[in-house]
């Protein structure tokens, strides 16, 4: 056998042993599970006990504190002379005092418990105090009718209602009420009946939290000897078994047959741990269950803990054997990241292997070197690219921004010689102060200003418009201080007014109305020139908006009479940004608007 061994190639030696390993571990692990999951089931047993316990010791508290209620009247004697006498000895100021009286008092008490919302006590001849005052008609009448369906034979005799919906205050409380009689200091006749209403969601509250003090919390309910108060899986969809009343209360008689607390239970065809508690005050059974396959799954992620350390011993093991292939996919498996990551790179920047990692002086060696130089070379090539691009950006914003339309300047000049020559008014100073001022404004060396002066710029340019075409236009200038106050690019506003004038007022009519508004929108500036010109069909504004939205130089070209839209659209985008620029809106015969989209950049500032 050692012969044959000694004669096995290696491979098949380190395989057999990884399969010993393999088997120990998965014996291990079986052997681990089965004994975690029967202390498991143990624990849990233990833990329904105790909860069911304390459980059942919060019931006895609640249900003394209640029962606590009738004796009261022992310990105050303006109490008991109240309940004592007749209604018809009270005067109505007397019952006035005596309600408020007693109503203090069982507020007091009722107060000191979460579990108490109210108390009444309803006296032989017909009065009724309460501890909250309510218009309870329907109570009183349910109670009564509860309270005269019981044989009263002892004086400590409590009867307890179903779980019911009580509304106290606009307040809505899912209720049980103790109902007994009180007894005057002879104990022979009752002075009237108790009504103490508990507040059952407190009880539920508590339940829930016990539950939850458990990793894989059991199923609980409460029952009578006719209904089921509480049902935990009512309140939740994770009950597996799904138990109706009637399956609960066979589970509950399966345990009493067999004499015992405890039981391991067949129930829907799964094995379930029960755990039986019975208080003998209220009279209800406190009944947990939990399916034992919920137990193994509590212990799964120990066990897949153990599995993947196996798995990661079995790992180790095998890369002590893969250690050399290593040492020579290494090269070429760093190579082939590098490589992966080019489609990836951001600002032009094509990764290179560090020359640290670059141990090798053979062929891998080289072949890394090779890589890590051709890299370089495109790195630089990329940053000449990207430079010249830049550059030819700023020529051709440059170019933009002193593409001025002649025509105007020429129109303004002969209008001027015009009026000196044949009609010798007082025009020609206003002229050439609104021309002049134009020029200086449009040679200055900055090139951001603020709305103010770029409206400034477009009145100028409208007083030159209204002497050449005199009570042709009606302009309205409608801009908020705080719009004005904000920068912007130079020459935008009045090259779009130009165009408005040029291309919206082509039609004959009596007046012909320009406006300019502003507005601001956080972050965000809007110009709009509105003119009611002839306006476009929906098809031409769809089609001028689109060629405004690309925000192409090569646009400026295809349509003469946009040219100006368009150098001005180009710009904005150009220092804005992409979702910056012009807008058009119109309609046949009715308006035209152009509206110009910036952005406050506080950071923008002269020059």
């Amino acid at each position: 056998m050692k012969e044959k061994i000694r004669k096995l190639p290696f491979r098949k030696k380190l395989m057999y042993s990884y399969l010993i390993l393999l088997f120990l571990f998965a014996a291990g692990i079986i052997f681990y599970t089965v004994q975690q999951t029967h202390r498991l089931m143990q624990m849990d047993m233990d833990y329904m006990d105790q909860a069911n316990q304390q459980m059942n010791l919060t019931l006895d508290m609640v249900e003394d504190n209640a029962e606590n209620l009738r004796y009261l009247h022992f310990a105050d004697e303006t109490m008991r002379t109240i309940l004592m006498r007749t209604g018809e000895n009270f005067t109505q100021e007397e019952q006035w005092e005596a309600g408020a009286y007693i109503r203090n008092f069982l507020a007091v008490e009722t107060n000191l418990d979460d579990y108490l919302l109210r108390a009444t006590i309803e006296t032989a001849d017909g009065r009724v105090y309460q501890s909250l005052v309510a218009d309870e008609d329907s109570y009183l009448e349910r109670m009564r009718e509860l309270a005269g369906q019981q044989e009263w034979t002892d004086t400590s005799q409590v009867f307890y209602t179903d779980v019911y919906s009580l509304e106290i205050n606009m307040v809505s409380y899912e209720t049980v009420t103790m109902i007994t009689p009180a007894y005057d200091t002879s104990q022979k006749e009752p002075i009237g009946m108790l009504y103490v209403d508990l507040d059952f969601g407190v009880l539920k509250q508590q339940m829930n939290q016990m539950r939850q003090g458990s990793d894989t919390p059991a199923h609980f309910a409460i029952l009578n000897q006719k209904k089921v108060l509480y049902h935990s899986a009512d309140q939740a969809e994770d009950d597996p078994l799904n138990l109706d009343a009637e399956q609960l209360y066979q589970v509950l008689a399966a345990i009493v047959e067999q004499d015992g607390r405890d039981s391991n239970l067949e129930i829907d065809r799964r094995n379930c741990s029960v755990s039986v508690e019975y208080n003998e005050k209220t009279g209800w059974i406190l009944l947990q269950y939990r399916p034992k396959s919920d137990l193994v799954m509590g212990i799964l992620p120990d066990v897949l803990q153990m599995i993947g350390i196996s798995v990661a011993f079995w790992l180790l093991l095998l890369f002590v054997e893969l250690a050399f292939v290593e040492q020579i996919s290494r090269p070429v498996r760093l190579l082939s990241e590098v490589m992966g990551k080019v489609g990836q790179v951001k600002e032009g920047e094509v990764p290179v292997i560090d020359e640290k990692e670059n141990v090798w002086e053979d062929e891998f060696g080289l072949l890394v070197t090779s890589y890590n130089q051709m890299a370089s070379r495109i790195n630089e090539n990329i940053i000449r690219s990207y430079m010249a691009e830049l550059e030819q950006k700023r020529t051709e914003l440059k170019m933009l921004q002193f593409q001025i339309n002649p025509h105007f300047l020429y129109n303004a000049l002969n209008t001027i010689s015009s009026i000196a020559v044949l009609e010798n008014v007082d025009y020609i100073p206003q002229i050439a102060s609104s021309l002049s001022e134009m020029f200086r404004y449009n040679i200055k060396g900055k090139n951001i200003v603020r709305i103010r002066e770029e409206l400034r710029q477009t009145d100028n340019y409208l007083q030159i418009q209204n002497i050449r075409f005199p009570n042709r236009f009606e302009i309205e200038i409608d801009v908020p201080e705080e719009v004005q106050e904000c920068e912007i690019i130079k020459f935008v506003l009045q090259p779009v007014v130009e165009n408005s004038i040029h291309h919206g007022f082509t039609e004959h009519r009596k007046k012909d109305r320009l406006k300019i508004t502003g507005f601001r929108e956080g972050d965000e500036v809007f110009l709009v020139v509105e003119d009611n010109g002839c306006g476009m069909k929906k098809e031409k504004v769809m089609e001028l908006n689109q060629r405004l939205e690309s925000g192409k130089i090569s646009e400026l070209t295809e349509n003469a009479k946009s040219i100006g839209l368009s150098n001005v659209n180009v710009r904005l985008k150009n220092f804005y940004g992409k979702e910056c620029g012009i807008r058009v809106e119109s309609q046949p015969g009715e308006f035209t608007k152009i509206i110009l989209h910036i952005r406050v950049m506080a950071q923008k500032t002269g020059g």
